[in-house]
């Protein structure tokens, strides 16, 4: 009777073992998974990041392009408007109250670079100083949206 007891011991401490061991290979099994599904979690993280700041970048620089043809168009139209345009930079008006004494009359004289025109005149989209123009001087498209009129244009 004690060596079936004994035998029966054995055999449950054997079965527990075996348990124990394919529980580990279980585990290990489920850490593995677990960390491939967290990769893929960050990798979708960091594309959907960048396709975030691409986006961001992208509308950024639309509103820029906005807001440079905005500006170039309101200087255009103030160039072809038949007001009288302010002395200064534009006409050479010699007589006048205040002539000499204010501003208005050195707006431009002081060549640094940073005026709208100037700044304007390094872009050969709205006609730079080399007086090239481009057809296209609408703002500018994202790639998605000029391939999509590109396919519309054929």
């Amino acid at each position: 009777e004690l060596q079936e007891q004994q035998a029966a011991l054995e055999e449950r401490e054997l079965a527990l073992r075996e348990g124990f061991a394919q529980m580990k290979l279980a585990a290990g099994e489920l850490s593995r998974r677990e960390s491939a599904i967290k990769d893929s979690v960050q990798f979708l993280d960091r594309k959907r990041m960048a396709l975030d700041r691409a986006d961001r970048e992208s509308m950024e620089n639309r509103l820029v392009s906005a807001a440079n043809f905005r500006e170039w168009s309101i200087r255009q139209s103030a160039e072809t408007s038949p007001l009288p345009a302010p002395s200064g930079r534009f006409h050479s008006s010699t007589a006048g109250a205040g002539t000499g004494t204010g501003w208005d009359d050195r707006r431009g004289d002081a060549r640094d670079g940073t005026t709208a025109e100037d700044i304007f005149n390094k872009y050969a989209v709205f006609g730079g100083s080399d007086g090239m123009r481009q057809q296209n001087t609408l703002p500018m498209r994202s790639s998605a949206e000029e391939s999509y009129f590109q396919g519309v244009r054929k």
